[in-house]
């Protein structure tokens, strides 16, 4: 589990059927996700079709997909932008 020390897990859960949503959880912050009824409705095999499908899309973009890669770009655009002030700023 990928927790930094000091902080607490985050758990990504519900309408997690697919490597895809998946990751969309893992990218808004999740180190953990929790599979439930769509592991009741399509079974075990779920588990290995969404681990294929995070490994082969991690595989082809890493470093864009880190755990909060999502938040983290978010909060960088919502900072406002503070300018110098010159000498004739009031």
């Amino acid at each position: 589990m990928c927790v930094p020390r000091g902080a607490f897990p985050l758990v990504g859960v519900g309408g997690i059927d697919t490597g895809g949503a998946a990751l969309t959880k893992i990218r808004a912050g999740a180190s953990l996700i929790q599979l439930y009824s769509s592991l009741v409705y399509k079974g075990l095999g779920l588990v290995d079709d969404i681990k294929n499908d995070l490994a082969s899309t991690l595989a082809a973009h890493r470093p864009r997909l880190a755990v909060g890669n999502r938040r983290r770009r978010r909060a960088r655009r919502s900072r406002p932008r503070i300018g110098r002030l010159g000498a004739g700023s009031a």
